[in-house]
């Protein structure tokens, strides 16, 4: 019998978002876990790295109970990163010579060390654990003006980034990868490798039953709407959404549409205070739902006219994919990993121009030729984009590394 690969995989995230408000980075991590937990090739152990979250009751609300024994704790772990800030640079090297022994022998037990997001720390390399992570994106280095992130943070990220040092670095689109290899150069290209990201079963094509039920649950109007989803900071351009649809609106005459806004408001960013004119003559018809349920996406995505997602950077775009799940014609931007992830199955637009977006709203919603051709599309393009393949991708190359 083949040996199983004793993979040990940071689940900080997972059991502390688990108890929150569950962001696409959870999803991500989510669907891999599980995954990975099936995988006939894999021993799966689910680390620890500080007190905050509950594994316990996340491992059990996934069905996952039989790895509860195999829950590792190793707290302060990710504190012996190799930081550069002095305070923190000694920190880090104070808490290496008390853990080393210790964290040093427990890390050994283990064949592979899984980052679903860096960093990792120091001690995995030093004690020749080999160890693979994820690199969704790095927009806090190339536009910090994105990031939600305070100063520090943003320097910790970028220091992150340049230490990253693993047998294998996944990465969700080609354009990240080559977004990385560009900040990093020179960087072994073999140690990298695109794993497209999947999209889940739970999002389908939901029924008019089902979409008015979950329109009266975040007070919608049952009318036509648009829909876009996504926490709110300036990347996602909802500013520009509303301007668009405003414009739409002003120029049709249009007296039933309505524009759907889902997603966790964040810090200080307010998209409806943003010079929009004419604002409060439509605010009655833009519907700010706040964080949305996962359970409910899909009756929301299915419900919609159009899906909504002129972002301005994307390492990836998962919601692009949940939409065309749904059968929701989707208008998106042509930039970064966009294209990557709609090929000719979305709409594109520049997510500068307010004209431009308004138009295709308008196409959208009277080219009912243009509408299906595109619905269409999706089908073949969702054949891309398995969570099952990207897991095997990963597995495999994790498998090389021995």
């Amino acid at each position: 019998m083949v040996k199983k690969i004793k993979l040990l995989f940071d689940g900080q995230l997972l059991a502390k978002a688990f108890i929150q408000e569950q962001t696409g980075i959870f999803r991500v991590c989510d669907e891999l876990f599980k995954r990975l937990a099936k995988n006939s090739d894999i021993e799966l152990y689910f680390l620890m790295t500080n007190t905050k979250g509950d594994p316990e009751a996340y491992l059990k609300s996934r069905g996952l109970d039989h790895l509860v024994p195999n829950i590792v704790r190793m707290p302060r772990l990710l504190r012996t990163t190799n930081h550069r800030i002095l305070y923190h640079k000694f920190y880090s090297w104070m808490l290496r010579k008390v853990l080393s022994r210790s964290y040093g022998n427990k890390l050994k037990e283990f064949d592979c060390y899984f980052s679903p997001y860096p960093p990792i720390s120091k001690m995995v390399k030093k004690v020749g654990l080999k160890s693979v992570c994820i690199v969704h994106d790095i927009i806090p280095i190339l536009y910090p003006v994105f990031s939600k992130c305070y100063k520090l943070n943003l320097t910790k990220f970028r220091h992150y980034v340049e230490d990253v040092d693993t047998d294998m670095i996944f990465f969700v689109s080609e354009y990240t990868r080559n977004d990385f290899l560009r900040y990093r150069y020179p960087y072994p290209f073999d140690k990298t490798q695109v794993v497209y990201l999947g999209v889940d079963d739970r999002f389908s094509k939901k029924s008019n039953k089902d979409i008015t039920c979950i329109l009266n649950k975040y007070n919608i109007p049952n009318k036509p709407y648009l829909f876009c989803l996504s926490e709110a900071n300036p990347r996602k351009n909802f500013s520009h959404i509303i301007k668009s649809f405003i414009k739409y609106i002003n120029e049709t005459k249009n007296k039933d549409l309505c524009l759907v806004i889902g997603g966790k408001k964040l810090f200080s960013y307010d998209y409806t205070n943003d010079g929009i004119v004419d604002f409060e003559k439509y605010k009655d018809r833009i519907i700010i739902t706040g964080y949305v349920e996962d359970e409910d996406l899909s009756a929301l995505y299915s419900g919609a006219s159009i899906f909504m997602y002129p972002s301005l950077y994307e390492g990836f775009g998962l919601p692009v994919l949940e939409a065309m799940k749904c059968g929701a014609p989707v208008i998106t931007c042509n930039n970064s990993s966009l294209f990557e992830v709609g090929g000719d199955a979305c709409a594109y637009v520049s997510g500068y121009d307010v004209e431009e977006t308004a138009n295709m709203i308008k196409r959208l919603l009277t080219d009912e030729t243009f509408k299906k051709d595109l619905i269409e599309k999706q089908k073949d393009r969702l054949l891309l984009f398995s969570w099952d393949e990207s897991v095997e991708k990963m597995v495999s190359s994790i498998k090389k590394l021995f």
